[in-house]
């Protein structure tokens, strides 16, 4: 599950996270990525009751958009894996074992608008080690008129 939150992480969020538990507790959900969580720094904790400790970038380059978060259901082993933050793109990223022989990797992202160059995301896709079965989810902020002829509300 893939959601871009506008802030779990702030005071002022408690029916999202309220709303998130309760639709992770009636629906078969083994990971959700967030973005824009709003934590606002490695110590800010908001924990899923069923899932593990979450793996987290507090990257954000402006207040509104901090932050990203995996977090993984309990008894599914996983790995971080470190992520070159050279690239404008803030992202964080796990190894998901699902048996001794296939394995995902999930990376959830976030762009904001002026990161998207094509130079930008052909670092990012660059850096994927793909020998690897790769997940990408994510807020890439990419915008097209085809998608939204009318523009912007």
């Amino acid at each position: 599950m893939s959601w871009n939150a506008r802030g779990v992480g702030c005071h002022d969020t408690n029916n999202k996270l309220y709303e998130l538990q309760n639709y992770v507790n009636n629906n078969e959900i083994h990971f959700v990525c967030i973005q824009e969580t709003n934590f606002k720094s490695k110590s800010k904790q908001v924990q899923l009751k069923g899932y593990q400790e979450p793996v987290r970038s507090v990257e954000g380059k402006k207040a509104s958009a901090t932050g990203l978060a995996i977090y993984v259901k309990l008894g599914i082993p996983f790995t971080e894996i470190k992520i070159n933050q050279d690239c404008p793109i803030e992202s964080c990223a796990i190894t998901l074992y699902l048996d001794k022989n296939l394995s995902f990797r999930i990376q959830c992202v976030y762009a904001q608008s002026e990161e998207n160059t094509l130079k930008n995301y052909s670092n990012f896709f660059q850096s994927l080690d793909h020998r690897q079965n790769n997940i990408i989810v994510g807020n890439f902020n990419l915008k097209h008129p085809c998608w939204n002829p009318e523009g912007d509300p």
